[in-house]
C-alpha cells in the first residue's frame, strides 16, 4: 500500500510539472510536489498538435518499462505512467500520440517533435544544462546481474567485484555506477543497447551486467533463466531518479508569448552550416642550375613574370579565402540558433573535461589501426596472387579466393563485426581470443577483400610481355612475381591502397560496438553524462589530426606516380 501511494504521488507530480512547464513561471521543482493539473485547461496547453499530447520513447522499447515494444498499449510501467500523466492533464487515451525518438535525438539541441519523452532518463545536474526534467516518477537502484555459473555469482561485497569483467549500455547511469561506485580493476565494456550487453553476458564475455532493478528482475525472470541478481549497488550521493524529458528551449516566457497567437508551438528550423576554411596552395617548380650556361634576358624576364604571377595568385587565393571565411562566420554566428549550437557543440569546459578520456580511447584506435592495416594489406596481397594463378590445377584455389572477395566486399562491416564479436564467442570454444582481437579480425577480413581487388588490378596492369621476358631469362614464376610484377603493381596502386587505409582509420571505431571504449565511445559516454555534444567535436578534431599525415603521404605518392607516368 505504501509503495502504491508513493507511485500515485510521483505520477501526479509528473503531470503537474508537465502542466506548469507551459502555464507557470517556475523553472524547476527540486522535489516531487503534488499540484492540481486543473490550473491549466487542456485547450490552453501549448502542445505540438492542438488537442493532442505527443509522447516520445526509444525504439525498441524494452520490458518491463513497455510491453511487446508497443508503448500505446498502456502495458509496462512507463507506458502506464505516461497515460496517467495524460489523464491528469485532461487528455483521453485517444488524444495521446506516440512517436519514436532515439536517445541522441532526444537530447539534441533545437525544436523537438514531442511534448515530453519518457525513456528512463536519469535526472542529473549536467543533463539539466541541455534539457528540462519533470519531478521524479521513479527512484532507481542499480543492480549486478550474472550467470549462475559466473565467478561473481553469490558475491556479497564490492571488493568481490574488483576483478570482474563488467558491462553496461552506453549513456546510462549503470555505466557510471561501474566507474564511480564499483570501480573494477579492468575497464568496463560498453554496448549500444542492452540486447548487445545481454548477448555478451550469455557468451561469457562478461562476468556481470549492470542494469536498473526492474530490468534485472525481467532479465533473470523471463530472458536469461540461468542468470541471477548478485546484488544492488550502494547508493552514493543524491538518489538516482527518472524524470520526463522536456524541451529546454520552450521556456515559460516563450510559451506565454505564443499562447495568444496559436495553441501549437511551431519551431523554426534554421540550417546552420559548418565552416570549413581551406588554405590555398601554390605550385612548386624544380629549379635546375646549368653552370655552363648564362640565362638570356628573355629567360630572366620570363622568370620574373612567373614570380610576379605566383605572388599574385597567392594574394588572390588568400583574399578569396578570407572573404569566404568571413561570410561563413557571419552567416553561422548570425543564425538565430547559434548561441544554442555553440553551447551544445563548442563548450570549452566540457571539451577540457572530456579530452583525457577521448585521448585514451584514441590510443586504442591507433593501435588497432596499425595492426589491422598490416593484416589487411598482407591478406589482400595473398588473395590477389591466388586469384592470378594460372592453370586448371589451381581452379579450386582461384574459386575460394574469388568467393572470399565476393563475400566480404558484399557484407556490411557491422554485420561481420557482430558475427565475430557476439556470435563466435557464443560457441564457448577453449582459447577464445578477446573481443578486441575478434573485432580486429572482422576489420582485416572485410578490408582484405577490398585491398585484394586493388592489388589484383595492379598485377594485371603489368604487360604480359614482361612476364614472358622474365621467364625467358630463366626466372621461375615465383621469382617473376617477386622481382618483376609485384614491385611495379604495388607502386602503381599505392594511392588507392593508402586511401583504403585512411578509410580503415575511421572504421576501426566500429569495434566499440562490441564493448571496448575507443575515442568515439568515450565521447559518447561523456555526451550522455552532460547532454552536450562537445566531446564528439573533440574526437572529430583528434581523428582529423591523426589523418592529416596519412592523407599528406597519399597525396605525395599520388603526385609522384603521376609525374613518373608522364615522364616528368
Amino acid at each position: 500500500m505504501a509503495s502504491s501511494s508513493r507511485l500515485l504521488a510521483l505520477t501526479l507530480a509528473g503531470a503537474a510539472v508537465v502542466a506548469t512547464a507551459g502555464c507557470a513561471p517556475q523553472k524547476e521543482l527540486p522535489t516531487p510536489v503534488v499540484t492540481s493539473a486543473l490550473s491549466c485547461a487542456k485547450d490552453s496547453l501549448p502542445t505540438r498538435t492542438p488537442g493532442k499530447l505527443t509522447i516520445a520513447t526509444d525504439q525498441p522499447a524494452y520490458e518491463p518499462w513497455f510491453s511487446k515494444d508497443k508503448p500505446d498499449n498502456g502495458e509496462g510501467f512507463e507506458s502506464a505512467v505516461a497515460y496517467a500523466v495524460a489523464e491528469k492533464l485532461g487528455y483521453a487515451r485517444a488524444d495521446v500520440t506516440w512517436t519514436r525518438v532515439k536517445f541522441d535525438a532526444a537530447i539534441a539541441p533545437g525544436p523537438k517533435n514531442f511534448d515530453f519523452d519518457i525513456n528512463q532518463f536519469s535526472i542529473t545536474e549536467e543533463r539539466k544544462q541541455a534539457v528540462d526534467f519533470s519531478a521524479p516518477y521513479y527512484l532507481v537502484r542499480q543492480t549486478v546481474v550474472a550467470l549462475k555459473s559466473s565467478k561473481i555469482a553469490g558475491k556479497t561485497s564490492l571488493a568481490d567485484l574488483r576483478d570482474a569483467r563488467l558491462g553496461a549500455q552506453v549513456g546510462t547511469t549503470s555505466y557510471q555506477a561501474i566507474t564511480d561506485v564499483i570501480k573494477p580493476g579492468t575497464e568496463p565494456r560498453v554496448y549500444n543497447s542492452n540486447d548487445d550487453a545481454k548477448k555478451a553476458l550469455q557468451n561469457g564475455q562478461l562476468d556481470g551486467l549492470v542494469v536498473d532493478l526492474p530490468t534485472a528482475f525481467y532479465i533473470t525472470g523471463a530472458e536469461i533463466t540461468d542468470a541471477t541478481i548478485v546484488g544492488q549497488v550502494p547508493q552514493v550521493g543524491t538518489p538516482e531518479a527518472f524524470g520526463l524529458l522536456l524541451d529546454k528551449e520552450l521556456s515559460p516566457d516563450l510559451v506565454r508569448e505564443r499562447r495568444g497567437r496559436s495553441a501549437r508551438l511551431d519551431g523554426d528550423v534554421e540550417g546552420v552550416g559548418a565552416e570549413v576554411a581551406g588554405a590555398g596552395g601554390g605550385r612548386g617548380r624544380a629549379a635546375v642550375t646549368l653552370l655552363d650556361r648564362v640565362p638570356t634576358e628573355a629567360q630572366r624576364r620570363r622568370s620574373a613574370y612567373r614570380r610576379r604571377q605566383t605572388v599574385y595568385s597567392v594574394l588572390v587565393a588568400a583574399s578569396s579565402t578570407a572573404v569566404l571565411g568571413t561570410l561563413l562566420v557571419v552567416a553561422v554566428t548570425g543564425a538565430p540558433g547559434w548561441d544554442r549550437v555553440r553551447q551544445s557543440f563548442l563548450d570549452p569546459a566540457i571539451a577540457r573535461d572530456a579530452l583525457p578520456a577521448v585521448v585514451t580511447g584514441l590510443w586504442l584506435n591507433v593501435r588497432l589501426l596499425v595492426c589491422c592495416a598490416a593484416g589487411a594489406l598482407l591478406l589482400g596481397l595473398v588473395i590477389a596472387v591466388l586469384r592470378t594463378l594460372r592453370g586448371p590445377v589451381f581452379f579450386p584455389v582461384r574459386a575460394l579466393a574469388a568467393g572470399y572477395t565476393y563475400t566480404f566486399r558484399g557484407l556490411p562491416l557491422i554485420i561481420v563485426l557482430y558475427l565475430l564479436t557476439l556470435g563466435v564467442p557464443g560457441l564457448r570454444l577453449q582459447g577464445m581470443p578477446p573481443v578486441l582481437v575478434l573485432g580486429g579480425l572482422a576489420l582485416v577480413l572485410t578490408y582484405g577483400g577490398y585491398l585484394a581487388e586493388v592489388f589484383r588490378a595492379g598485377i594485371e596492369s603489368v604487360h604480359p610481355s614482361q612476364l614472358a621476358a622474365a621467364r625467358s631469362l630463366g626466372l621461375t614464376y615465383r621469382q617473376t612475381m617477386r622481382h618483376v610484377v609485384l614491385p611495379q603493381a604495388v607502386r602503381r596502386v599505392a594511392p588507392p591502397l593508402l586511401n583504403d587505409v585512411v578509410a580503415l582509420q575511421k572504421d576501426v571505431g566500429l569495434v566499440s560496438l562490441a564493448g571496448p571504449i575507443d575515442a568515439v565511445r568515450a565521447a559518447q559516454i561523456a555526451t550522455a553524462q552532460s547532454f552536450n555534444y562537445t566531446p564528439y567535436i573533440v574526437a572529430g578534431v583528434l581523428f582529423v589530426l591523426l589523418a592529416i599525415p596519412l592523407i599528406a603521404v597519399t597525396d605525395w605518392v599520388t603526385l609522384r606516380a603521376a609525374r613518373r607516368q608522364s615522364g616528368g
